[in-house]
Parts: structure tokens; sequence; C-alpha cells
């Protein structure tokens, strides 16, 4: 045996030297579990499934991917994939809309549940006594305002607090600090959950103080939402006006390809409706306004003034429409609301060869709401403000015309993107006899989703100035599919509670509805008819103002960016230590 100067042979040395820690990583079958629990848990509280208990834990899946002692193999990218096959999944109605876009939205969608791990990872790690109660939260809210409010001009659906809708006293909050205070609260369970569970699934003292804060914050948002409830149910101040919503059923395929048969006999279809709509109840009532879903009537070349008498000069025969409408609103009596195209800048110029063919000039065309009364359509109207992206616009290749135009010719499935935001924060006014007057703000279609365009138009400088928001829509982009439609209404619901506004959803294809100003809803669907989508009628239902003003709509969407600014100051407190701790090493 080879002995060394000090007499200890190699073998003993090795036996006395320290072992080696081996790296602790899960496998990747651990990592797919997780992934796949945080996907199936988050798929289940949205509509179709809308099992809105399974949101408060869906994002425990996250803080397990996200531990820095473990080290998930490939929690990132196993991450993306499942969600990103989710999303295929929630997206699928967008396959005849745009086969190209419907991949690419799916993947940008699974993105954001990774950005979360790697967010979540750092700042545990830099952090490590602070709570993932507290860190989770800030993460995901700050993540989900930059998706829904500015990346890609927006996408405000499937925000996690959404689903606790359907527990009305928890998101009364939305009216003090907005519809992603509500996700933060939301996602506070999942993250006490991580500070209570040790690596060992024991509990964890220092879990404790978390949980009980957690508790305390869901606790006094309940009982602050069952006291808002009943505010808003017995306001002394409140007015009632009657509204019916004629809720039409023409598919998507038909609008893209509307020819002018085709639009003569939904227009014809629609003015039945309406002359349903128009007749007073068993108790002699009858509607004080009638509202059209979005663009559901058939002038592509615009129903405002300007338009019409550029249209008759040239004898356009689709003022034949303009003229119907008109009729019948005097004929009833009754104020229509109406979805239409507003053309500005409209010319003609007549073909050299056959006089007969027109070639028609455009300057400007918007997606507008106007009202009718007396037989005349009003000047006023509302021009829809923010466009739907991928629907109406490309974000950012918009700006470049060549680029666009050549994506629109491979992959918008016969969609126009010719149409220009409206600049002006509109209202209608109605007057009702013997209730004085109403002043209505009309998001248009996806602008519902929106918590800055809906406070823009009913809190202009901080000062509630409407009574009743009307959200005219074209839900026909979902086809057969229920999940997009209630996805939609949910969204909608929470601009209610934050501007404490009642709400009449005019659809297309359905879901119409009458909600509150607690986002509860009154009424769904066409009268007489078991579905509320996929098929045509009439819903009438009373709603009643609000008198109360919110903090939300005071002080604005500025809220909004207190999650990204935290996020912001916990990431430069963690690269401070990671710099602090470099000079110490150095």
């Amino acid at each position: 045996m080879r002995v060394y100067d000090n007499g200890v042979s190699r073998q003993a040395e090795k036996t006395t030297s320290p072992p080696v820690e081996m790296e602790n990583r899960p496998g990747i079958s651990r990592t797919f579990f997780w992934a796949t629990a945080q996907v199936l848990l988050f798929g289940l509280a949205f509509p179709p499934f809308s099992f809105w208990p399974a949101v408060l834990f869906c994002l425990y899946p996250l803080t397990v991917l996200s531990d820095p002692k473990k080290k998930y193999r490939y929690a990132g990218f196993i991450t993306w994939f499942m969600n990103t096959l989710l999303f295929l999944f929630e997206h699928r109605w967008q396959i005849p809309v745009s086969a190209l876009g419907y991949p690419f939205g799916a993947a940008l969608m699974g993105m954001y549940p990774t950005i979360n791990i790697y967010l979540l990872r750092f700042l545990r790690k830099k952090l490590p006594k602070w709570p993932v109660a507290l860190l989770l939260p800030m993460t995901w809210a700050a993540v989900e305002v930059l998706r829904g409010e500015y990346l890609f001009y927006g996408y405000g659906f499937f925000l996690l607090g959404h689903p606790m809708i359907n527990f009305p006293a928890f998101p009364q909050f939305a009216s003090l600090l907005g519809t992603y205070a509500v996700s933060a609260l939301t996602a506070m369970p999942a993250g006490a959950l991580a500070d209570l569970i040790s690596e060992k699934h024991r509990l964890r003292r220092a879990g404790i103080i978390p949980g009980t804060i957690t508790l305390l914050l869901i606790f006094s948002a309940v009982i602050y939402g069952e006291i808002a409830v009943r505010q808003g149910k017995n306001d002394k101040n409140a007015r009632v006006i009657r509204m019916a919503a004629v809720q039409t059923n023409v598919p998507q395929d038909n609008k893209l390809n509307w020819t002018r048969e085709l639009a003569a006999k939904d227009f014809v279809d629609a003015v039945k409706l309406t002359r349903l709509a128009a007749e007073a109840d068993a108790d002699g009532r009858k509607p004080d306004i009638i509202c059209w879903p979005e663009t559901m009537v058939p002038m592509p070349f615009g129903i405002n003034d300007e338009a019409v008498r550029v249209q008759r000069e040239f004898q356009v025969i689709d003022v034949q429409f303009y003229d119907k409408l008109t009729e019948e609103q005097l004929r009833t009596g009754i104020p229509f609301l109406v979805g239409a195209e507003a053309v500005e800048g409209l010319s003609f110029k007549r073909d050299e060869k056959d006089p007969r063919l027109l070639w028609p000039g455009f300057g400007k065309v918007f997606n507008s709401v106007f009202l009718i009364e007396n037989g005349k359509v009003g000047e006023k109207r509302y021009d829809k403000i923010h466009l739907t992206p991928f629907g109406e616009i490309l974000p950012y290749v918009d700006r470049f015309p060549v680029l666009n135009n050549a994506i629109l010719r491979v992959a918008a499935g016969g969609m126009r993107f010719d149409l220009s935001p409206g600049k002006k924060d509109t209202t209608l006014q109605v007057s009702i006899a013997d209730k004085g007057t109403f002043t209505i703000a009309t998001p248009i279609c996806f602008e519902a989703t929106s918590d800055a365009v809906c406070r823009r138009l009913s809190y202009p400088d901080g000062k509630k100035n409407a009574d009743i928001l009307v959200n005219i829509t074209n839900d026909g982009w979902f086809g057969p599919y229920r999940g997009g439609r209630e996805q939609h209404l949910q969204a909608a619901r929470f601009r209610c509670i934050e501007l404490r506004l009642p709400m009449l959803r005019v659809a297309n294809t359905g879901i119409s509805a009458g909600i509150d100003s607690n986002g509860e809803i009154i009424a769904a669907g066409p009268a007489n008819h078991e579905k509320t989508w996929d098929v045509d009628g009439v819903l009438t239902v009373d709603l009643q103002t609000d008198s109360r003003t919110t903090f939300f709509g005071r002080l604005g969407t500025v809220l909004n960016l207190v999650y990204p600014v935290c996020l912001l100051l916990l990431l430069l407190i963690s690269f401070s230590r990671v710099i602090k701790d470099s000079t110490r090493d150095a």
C-alpha cells in the first residue's frame, strides 16, 4: 500500500473526504406533470367549463416549477408547450378567420406563464425571505397588464380574475382598484400554498403569516362585495330604462361574403325582430329604446348624412336600407340604436365604358353607432376607438402598408382591414318621456374587454358622464363555439363593476344580455329560447341606473401601472443584490 509522507493512505483519504452534494433536479416527467396540472386547472376555470374554484390554485404548479432549489428540467419550454396546446384549443374559432395567425396567437399566449416562471424563479432566488404570496401576484398581474393593455394593442381575454365573476361578492372591489387587482388577489392563494408547503410536503411555520394575510384579504373583499351589491340594488336615486336587444343570427361566413341579396334578406329579418321588440308586453309596456348589433345595417358606403347624400346623388341602390330603417323607426316611435359604417370623403366615379358602373372612393371608414329618432339618423355618432387586434387591424404591421397588404392577402380570411380608429369620446343622449335624458356610452365589440376605453367613454376627466353602457358586437367570429362568447360576456361584466354602470349587450349570434351595475346578469338570450346563442330573437330587460361613482373611474387606469412598477422595483432590488454579491466575491 502506498503511504504518504504523513502516513495516511490514499484509500483512507478518500473515505474521510466530505460527500459531494448531488444536484437536485427532478426529471422531465415531473415537469410535465406540473405543467399539465397548471393547464388543466386554468382551462377548467374558464368557459365553457366555468369551474371557478379551480382558478384559485391553478398557479400553484408554476410555484413548484419556479422553485430555485429544484431547477425542474425544461420547465420553461414544457410550460410554454402545454399552454400553447391549451390556447390552440381555446382559440380554435380563429381557424376560419386567420389560419396562419391562429398558431402564432396560441404560441404567444403560451409564453406568458413561462415568463412568470422565469421571473418568479429569479425573484425567489434573490429574495428568499419574501413570501411567494406576494411575489406571485406581482409577477402575474404585471405580465397580465402588459398583455391585456399594451402588447399587440392589448388582449383582455383570459385574465386570471375573470372566472371569479361567478362568485359575485368577490370581484366587487374592482370598482376601487380595477380588474387586474382582482387577478392579483386571485393569485394569492396559490402563492400562500407554496409558502405553507415545504420541499418535503410538510407545513412550514413561515407560511402561516402569508396564508393568514391572504385569507384576511379575501374575507375583506367578500365583505366589501356583499355591502356593495346591496348598495347598488337599493339605490334610491336610480332610474329604470326598458331596453330591447335585437339578436340577429347571421353566421360570420355570411357576413364576410354579404351579397346584396343575402344582406337584403338579413335586413328584412332584423326589421321583423324589431317589430316584435316594439310590441307592448302583457302590462302594456313598450321598450324605451331598441338596439341592433354591430354593423347590421348593410350599407358599406355609410349611413352618415354626408355619405347618404353622395349615394342619393349617384342613385346607389343601398340607400333603400337607409329609407326602410328610418321609416320603421318613425312607425314604431321608439328610438333605435344601430351599428353601421360611417364613411367620410365618399365619392363615386362613373366607368367610361359603362356609365352604369360606379367606382367608389373612400376617405375614412369607421365602425360606428348611430341614434335614430324622429325618422332621422342623428348627426352625432360614436366611432370605434380601439380596433380589434388581428380582426380589424394588424398590430405594428399596419404602419407598413406594403407588408400589411401582403399579409392580408395570405392570412386574413377575407376580412377587411380598411377601418380608421375614432378619435372622440362621444356619448349619445336619449330623452324618454317621464324618465328624463339618459346618456349612453357605446363600446363596440372588443372594446368591452378594455377598461381604458370604457372608462374613457363614461368617465371623461374623471367625472361620471354616462348612465348606461350599450355594447353592440358581432360574436359570429366564434362560430360554433360557446366558450369564446361566454368569455367575451365575462369580460364585459367587469366593466359594469369598475364603472358602476348597467349594460345592455347586443350580440349578433349571441350572447345578448342585460347586466346590472354589480356585474350580475339579469337576463341573457332571446325570450322564449332555451339557448342563448346561435338563435335569433329579442331580449327585453329593465336596467337600473346607479348613482355611485367609483375610485377606479375617477383615478383611471393609472392604477393598472402599479403592478409593472412594483415588479420593476422587485427586479431592481434583486439586481442590486446580484451586484453586491459579485462585488463581495471579487
